[in-house]
């Protein structure tokens, strides 16, 4: 037996055309057929077999043929590429493809495109038997209701494209309707009526309108089919859910294609007036003919039919407009076109005009707040900037950054804040003082340099005064804390007595002592415990 099969690559440079076998029943083929590579699937179990590869350059076919003496008995089939793993599948030939356009239509990212034959099926049977035919389902089963959406808006070159999923073992019909004016009451006559239509799962049905007399309606719905018992899709018009099964229609797309203007004119329009290189530019009028457009696209050309590439606008207008200004060009060396459209079933690609400059703001100096204060070391203080003389300082900062004079006496966190309110916050590392506290303001579009600052004063006090005790219990009812610092020449609370021993500290309080850098004594002795007749000490 000869397998063959040819493909086109979509780079110039050279791309892969891979030959792939499977079962059926995706199971493993045994023998392993001569000269290929197996592969499996971790997401769905099948096996893939690669019988050959060829590289198609320029956009060119390629061809890869396989020959085989030893396929066991079984069902087959072949495709060009492998799945992608996980599923939804992605690539051209393959039958699982998932593009647009389906199996066989436009590249999936980049993955060839096959011969319409690459979903090959085939069986090999013992010698002497003839294959058994493929079974007729008796009943048929309940068909999927489509779903149908728009791709691509072209309305300004009067199409749509509508993408119909349907149920990949059922059949589709497919209908439009059309009618003059705006999509309100009736369908209008009916224009298509595609019966038993096939696809995989899926189709693209491009619908153009022709809009030359007047603003036009299109409907378009679907519905799946399900055959049994060898009927013909023709022969299905009723559901009787045993050899004919027929879905619900699909919800409706009701889609509006406007009528374009005519009476397209140009003149001249004064570009830069008072300025040195002032100079004629074009303004573009029109005759608005529709009662339905969403807007108008521009186009611009320089010779010739214009447009000759619809899609190549170079503005987008809202509606009811009629006239447009181009001072991009001197007048007399472009032609221009306008066309309408519509969005009310999915929308175009639109320009966004380029805005008109907004003036930089400036700033003189910040506050902030507070502005002077002293605390303890160890201690925190948030320093905010309160107001800013000369912008706006909720809308026009970028960030400010913080920095102290002396960071071994105070540090800031975070340095930089880039969202109001704009803070940070300071603490006192060492006793000193007075430090300045700086804060740079960057206003927007931030240049790197910084637009104006402001200031605060700070100093670092002494510690908060601490005490020790030596030997003696110490019970509190509540808490007990005693900022002993690192510097103590015993960081203990309790310190030892005559006996050797400090004493043992107890409290009540709803949180463990705070004796600062220390401990509360060398033996660590600390209980939490409550006494029904507490000491006194005056």
């Amino acid at each position: 037996m000869i397998l063959s099969v040819t493909g086109t690559g979509n780079k110039e440079a050279g791309e892969p055309v891979r030959f792939y076998l499977e079962k059926s029943d995706g199971g493993q083929i045994l023998p392993i057929p001569a000269n290929s590579s197996q592969w499996r699937s971790p997401t769905t179990g099948n096996y893939y077999y690669q019988l050959g590869a060829c590289t198609s350059q320029n956009f060119q076919p390629c061809g890869v043929s396989y020959v085989s003496y030893t396929l066991p008995v079984g069902d087959y089939r072949t495709h060009c590429d492998l799945p992608t793993d996980p599923p939804p599948i992605k690539c051209s030939g393959n039958p699982f493809c998932s593009s647009p356009l389906g199996s066989g239509g436009e590249n999936c990212n980049g993955w060839i495109r096959c011969s319409g034959s690459d979903r090959a099926f085939f069986s090999i049977v013992a010698p002497g038997l003839t294959p058994t035919p493929t079974s007729i389902p008796a009943t048929c089963s309940a068909p999927m209701v489509p779903t149908v959406e728009v791709l691509n808006n072209k309305t300004y070159e009067n199409k749509l494209d509508f993408r119909v999923t349907f149920g990949r073992d059922d059949q589709l019909q497919y209908q439009t309707y059309i009618k003059d004016g705006q999509c309100l009451g009736s369908w209008g006559a009916g224009v298509k009526n595609e019966d038993c239509s096939l696809g995989r799962g899926r189709v693209v049905k491009q619908e153009t309108v022709n809009t030359n007399d007047s603003d036009k309606c299109l409907t378009v719905r679907a519905r799946g089919k399900n055959l049994a018992g060898g009927l013909i899709c023709s022969q299905c018009q009723l559901n009787d859910s045993n050899t004919c099964c027929i879905s619900d229609w699909s919800q409706t797309k009701r889609c509006s294609f406007c009528r374009h203007p005519t009476s397209v004119t140009t003149s001249k329009t004064v570009c830069n007036p008072g300025q040195p290189d002032e100079y004629f530019g074009t303004r573009i009028t029109w005759a608005d003919q529709s009662e339905v457009e969403d807007g108008f696209v521009i186009y611009r050309c320089d010779t010739g039919i214009c447009p000759s590439d619809t899609s190549n606008y170079i503005a987008t207008l809202g509606r009811d407009t009629n006239s447009f200004r181009d001072c991009d060009y001197e007048y007399g060396t472009k032609s221009y076109a306008v066309r309408c459209y519509t969005d009310d079933c999915a929308p175009i690609r639109k320009l966004t005009p380029t805005p008109t400059p907004t003036p930089v703001s400036s700033c003189s100096s910040a506050v902030l707040s507070p502005s002077v204060f002293t605390f303890n070391k160890n201690k925190t203080q948030a320093v905010i900037v309160s107001g800013l003389v000369g912008a706006n300082l909720t809308t026009d900062v970028d960030h400010v950054s913080f920095r102290s004079s002396n960071s071994s006496i105070t540090s800031v966190n975070p340095s930089t804040d880039f969202s109001y309110p704009f803070s940070t916050t300071v603490k006192g590392e060492k006793v000193g003082g007075p430090i300045t506290i700086t804060a740079d303001v960057y206003l927007k579009p931030d240049d790197g340099v910084a637009d104006c600052f402001g200031t605060a004063r700070v100093t670092v006090s002494t510690e908060d005064p601490w005490f020790q005790t030596q030997e003696g219990d110490v019970h509190s009812q509540r808490n007990i804390r005693s900022s002993i610092p690192r510097t103590a020449l015993e960081p203990f609370f309790s310190l030892k007595g005559a006996t050797g021993y400090p004493g043992v500290v107890s409290y009540n309080g709803s949180t463990k002592p705070d004796f600062g850098a220390g401990e509360v004594s060398s033996k660590k002795w600390l209980a939490k415990t409550s006494l029904s007749v507490p000491y006194r000490y005056s």
